[in-house]
């Protein structure tokens, strides 16, 4: 996924969030385009009912539209005036 972004030349450099918006706009509008926007609790119960596989692997919801897909977290520390990756010491 980086390599097509940075390929688009988009002014912003990819953050650690661009792949989950990348995927929830997608579901959305998968969601959209299956039943429509004029009925949210369509469009809610549609969101529910997919399972989608996008750049953060597959995704699925629980009745309440809670995400069952485990999320990775990285965490970031400046060392030497730079930001990098934390590694426990």
């Amino acid at each position: 996924m980086e390599a097509d972004y940075t390929a688009k030349a988009y002014p912003e450099s990819m953050s650690p969030y661009t792949k989950y918006a990348f995927d929830a706009a997608n579901i959305i509008i998968q969601a959209a385009n299956e039943v429509g926007v004029e009925d949210k609790a369509k469009l809610a119960e549609a969101i529910r009912a997919i399972k989608h596989d996008g750049a953060t692997g597959e995704i699925t919801f629980d009745a309440n539209g809670q995400t069952q897909t485990p999320i990775a977290i990285e965490l970031k520390t400046v060392r030497d005036g730079a930001w990098t990756t934390y590694v426990k010491p």
